[in-house]
């Protein structure tokens, strides 16, 4: 079986209109090759799982959840994805593919960013996250190893949020859908509080958590949470025992430190209600150029407002009525 799927998706292999290329990488979450879509000859990217995870009906179940949560979002900075299919049995994603380097690649190499630089891609990061929880997906894993810096066509920067394996989608009120998960899902330096409880607490203030806690590291240049045991690790999240920004490095001014402590509050009522609010908490700190404007989400039944309000008309225009007699 194994020799099998490993024979399909060699380099040069052709199916469904694309002609497979090389590795580009490979992770826990699958691997990646180039390709091209023959039609138009556009390069693109296709993930599929890795051969001895295709026994596995979680990760099955986690990777094309991957692929419809990404396919409802609409946003310059969240990955694209174009297709959903299978090969021998094997589900794929076709995506376009991101020429550049991770956050956490960046920061590796270069150390801590300077701090309107940092806040520009944290702009556009929030920009993707808000879009996301716009159509009710939360992603549950934000880290640098899920940010990749890309470029615009314009050659200004891109940054874009990926890798939406583990994402949870809420209900047409805004809740979080059940799930008989309590395990811890995530990269551990980066769950809120909450998370360390179980995935089933996590809320798009969750998200909003590990957005301060990706500025933290942008901004000092080590995480929030530096800790490698992963008990104490747990422990000192959940009880938000993290060193301020400026302990570390001066220089971050007062302001930023406060909305970034801010993000992270042990508890979700404490945090900024969106991704929205964060962005704008952040706009002061970010190049004026590249200050982007991050929308809160409209509400999911704009039918539901638009009928409240025509029925608060109706009851004050019944009380002139009644006056005037």
């Amino acid at each position: 079986m194994r020799a099998l799927i490993d024979d399909a998706w060699a380099p040069g292999a052709r199916f469904d209109g694309y002609a497979l290329g090389g590795l580009v990488g490979e992770g826990a979450m699958g691997r990646v090759f180039r390709a091209t879509q023959l039609e138009t000859g556009r390069a693109v990217a296709i993930k599929t799982l890795r051969a001895e995870d295709l026994e596995d009906s979680g990760r099955i179940a986690r990777f094309l959840r991957e692929g419809r949560a990404a396919t409802r979002i609409r946003s310059p900075h969240v990955v694209e994805i174009l297709e959903v299919g299978r090969r021998e049995g094997a589900p794929y994603l076709v995506m376009e593919l991101l020429e550049g380097e991770t956050l956490e690649a960046r920061l590796r190499e270069g150390g801590p960013m300077e701090v309107e630089a940092a806040c520009e891609v944290l702009l556009a990061v929030c920009e993707g996250v808000e879009a996301a929880h716009r159509v009710g997906v939360i992603h549950r894993d934000l880290k640098p190893a899920n940010v990749f810096l890309t470029r615009g066509v314009d050659g200004a920067l891109a940054p874009k949020v990926v890798d939406f394996g583990i994402s949870r989608l809420m209900d047409d009120q805004g809740d979080v859908l059940r799930t008989e998960s309590h395990a811890l899902l995530g990269t551990p330096r980066y769950l809120s509080p909450e998370q360390t409880r179980g995935s089933r607490h996590a809320s798009p203030r969750s998200d909003v958590y590990a957005l301060g806690a990706m500025l933290y590291e942008c901004v000092t240049g080590r995480p929030a949470f530096p800790q490698t045991n992963l008990v104490a690790l747990i422990t000192r999240i959940a009880r938000g025992e993290l060193d301020p920004p400026r302990t570390l490095r001066p220089t971050v001014p007062e302001a930023l430190e406060a909305v970034i402590l801010r993000a992270m509050a042990v508890a979700p009522e404490d945090r900024p209600p969106t991704a929205a609010a964060l962005a704008e908490a952040l706009r002061p700190f970010a190049p004026p150029s590249r200050a982007l404007v991050v929308t809160a989400s409209p509400p999911r039944h704009p039918w539901r407002v638009a009928a409240a309000v025509v029925v608060g008309v109706m009851v004050v225009l019944a009380a002139v009525a009644l006056a005037a007699r």
